[in-house]
């Protein structure tokens, strides 16, 4: 475990100098993607790792981190609300992505599992185990 892993934010002052004004530890976290998920004019951001820590946090495979830092002045103060999905041992995400899929207007994610090929040497084991998705589509239902 690594305790340095997770979301970073960073704010450029406009000369390219960068200071830290966020950390979210997240075990193994190798991709955020930041989009308004809840459309409420502020960027959320979703998560995935493909190496969380499985034995206390299995949770951090999936985290979203929804934006409430915004107040009444319009000053950002980088506070996040995280949230998981009951599905987040359904895979080992390994790729992710957001986009208005379902044509309603909004971000929906879809979440991709590193499934091998079930003839693989290292799988003839596991032939008679039950098989992980491929693909995982969380539809926003913001709306």
């Amino acid at each position: 475990m690594k305790n340095f892993h997770g979301v970073y934010i960073f704010l450029n002052d406009g000369k390219n100098n960068f200071t830290q004004k966020y950390f979210f530890p997240i075990h193994g976290c190798y991709k955020a993607i930041a989009r308004d998920f809840d459309q409420d004019g502020d960027l959320d951001i979703a998560t995935i790792s493909y190496f969380p820590d499985f034995k206390s946090q299995p949770q951090e495979a999936f985290v979203y981190l929804e934006n409430k830092g915004t107040n009444t002045t319009h000053q950002e103060t980088f506070q996040f609300t995280p949230y998981t999905i009951k599905e987040f041992n359904d895979g080992k995400w390994l790729t992710m992505d957001a986009d208005n899929i379902d044509g309603d207007g909004d971000y929906d994610i879809v979440l991709g599992n590193f499934v091998p090929p079930i003839k693989s040497l290292q799988m003839q084991s596991l032939e008679g185990a039950k098989r992980k998705p491929a693909f995982l589509l969380l539809e926003n239902k913001t709306k």
